[in-house]
């Protein structure tokens, strides 16, 4: 098969502890013909050098520095910049299994799908599986692993998360699902899926810039108005890291 360009969106702000292992996860994908747009939106710790080291090793890694504008209004200029013929977003504080991006890619090619989506991993880092001396284990980090479902995976607590059975939906079938799960990640958030370059721009579809929350979930559903051919994987392969200092802690 072909080998079509992925453009990789990753919004950068003040991200210094995590980005590394990011990016790290990011260049490593077995599909190597990626555009990683990196966009430092306003960081004020050491996030900007971090990835400026990243761009100097490969070439494939343009690297955006502006204003703190939000997340919506960073993506939103990543989607501006970006040429591949897919869209994938990721967060800075998460990373990818080596062949996400390529399980993702061959499933909207074997299906001219214009979505992907797939499961992916709760997971809580080793630092918070195992604190430091003098620290304490968040309640919620306690109570995820009193959780029987969680097991480990490169070093990491996991739980799957995935509610769609692996194939090919059209829209009106892919919508029932989503119905049954409504407030879900799964279905809400951006970092899952695989979206067709060429269908956004065609239905001018943006990140709304006015919303505090939710951004992903109004994408999503305008999305759905347009995606005739939906695509369900079974492989997970994005780690969703709790992050005790992210925005939804």
């Amino acid at each position: 098969m072909s080998k079509p360009l992925v453009s990789i969106i990753l919004p950068v702000y003040n991200a210094q502890n995590h980005i590394a292992r990011c990016l790290e996860s990011i260049c490593a994908q077995s599909w190597q013909n990626i555009e990683v747009i990196v966009l430092n939106d306003g960081s004020k710790d050491q996030s900007l050098p971090v990835c400026e080291a990243f761009r100097a090793k490969d070439e494939r890694i343009v690297l955006v520095d502006k204003a703190n504008s939000g997340v919506s209004d960073t993506r939103n200029l990543g989607l501006k910049l970006a040429s591949g013929k897919y869209v994938q977003f990721v967060d800075s504080d998460d990373l990818l299994e080596p062949d996400f991006t390529e399980n993702m890619v061959r499933a909207a090619e074997a299906n001219s799908a214009d979505l992907v989506i797939s499961p992916y991993w709760m997971a809580l880092p080793p630092e918070m599986v195992n604190p430091g001396e003098g620290e304490k284990l968040a309640p919620d980090a306690k109570l995820f692993l009193e959780d029987p479902s969680v097991t480990d995976r490169r070093g990491y607590k996991v739980r799957q998360y995935g509610f769609l059975p692996a194939g090919v939906y059209d829209q009106r079938a892919y919508a029932m699902q989503l119905i049954e799960k409504p407030a879900t990640f799964y279905f809400n958030v951006v970092w899952n899926k695989l979206y067709r370059r060429q269908l956004l721009e065609a239905v001018d579809l943006w990140f709304t810039n006015d919303l505090l929350y939710a951004e992903d979930q109004q994408f999503n559903v305008r999305y759905l108005q347009y995606a005739k051919v939906i695509a369900s994987i079974d492989t997970p392969g994005y780690y969703y890291i709790q992050n005790p200092q992210g925005i939804c802690h």
